[in-house]
């Protein structure tokens, strides 16, 4: 009899149910973590939405005083060129605002696209047109091939705006003379867009960690170079949103790539 009972709480059974035990152990584990995780992305959310909105008030003030000043005031000299500073500085943090407001409602899922069909090698075309208005750059040489093909499903404001920051990235890490190439080309999958750069490049060693929020290559903060590392990984989460893909290649002293590829709209 003791022998049956010992028998019935170490056998099969008994190892079936430890199993069961250790899995439900294990996926309890997994919910509380993901919980905690969800938890932590709504108070970092929640967080950049009240220090972008706290912000932005008072910088909007001190543009506006600025703009008021140079205005009014006869300044000449050391004080314009003070005013200048703190214009330019102002622009940058707004712009920086801006960006982490939009990186909150991606990563909350409040972007809402608005979608069509869209020509992609004249979005690409007026991308570069807006760049090369608004670049003040007369070293740089700019090089475009762009062939016609299928449209895309897009938001073209936002497609626009992923095109333009990675005109913008490619032309302010190419300090001296250069070029940047553009190219947009369809195949039998869908569209390939890549815009290279004679710049300088990154670093291999921080190249596997370019997309994250706020990562900047090390000689990018050592030449200067303005930014605060939110464009690119911006950039690839709206190139997922489109059912596409941003990756970047670089050689340091050489140049960079940023390659986007995204699906023809009768693919989606």
């Amino acid at each position: 009899m003791a022998s049956d009972l010992q028998q019935s709480t170490t056998g099969p059974d008994a190892a079936a149910d430890q199993r069961t035990e250790h899995r439900l152990a294990v996926e309890d584990r997994l919910a509380a973590e993901y919980l905690r995780l969800v938890e932590l992305t709504e108070a970092k959310d929640h967080f950049l939405t009240a220090v972008s909105h706290e912000l932005r008030t008072p910088l909007t003030s001190i543009l506006s005083s600025t703009e008021l000043l140079s205005v009014l005031g006869d300044l000449d000299g050391a004080p314009a060129e003070l005013v200048d500073i703190v214009d330019r500085n102002v622009v940058r943090m707004l712009q920086l605002i801006d960006e982490l407001s939009l990186l909150a409602r991606l990563e909350s899922g409040l972007l809402s696209l608005d979608l069509r069909i869209v020509d992609l090698a004249e979005l690409v075309a007026e991308a570069v047109r807006r760049h090369r208005s608004g670049a003040d750059r007369p070293d740089l040489e700019v090089e475009v091939d762009v062939t016609t093909g299928p449209p895309v499903t897009a938001d073209p404001r936002w497609l626009g705006q992923l095109l333009d920051h990675l005109l913008d990235n490619a032309a302010k890490h190419t300090l001296t003379a250069g070029r940047l190439t553009v190219r947009a080309r369809p195949d039998q999958t869908g569209w390939t867009v890549a815009i290279h750069d004679t710049g300088i490049g990154i670093p291999v060693a921080e190249q596997a960690t370019i997309f994250d929020e706020f990562a900047r290559a090390s000689n990018a903060r050592r030449a200067g170079i303005p930014g605060a590392g939110l464009g690119l990984p911006i950039s690839r989460r709206i190139a997922e949103l489109h059912g596409g893909e941003l990756t970047l290649t670089s050689t340091e002293g050489q140049g960079s790539t940023a390659t986007l590829r995204l699906p023809f709209a009768w693919r989606r």
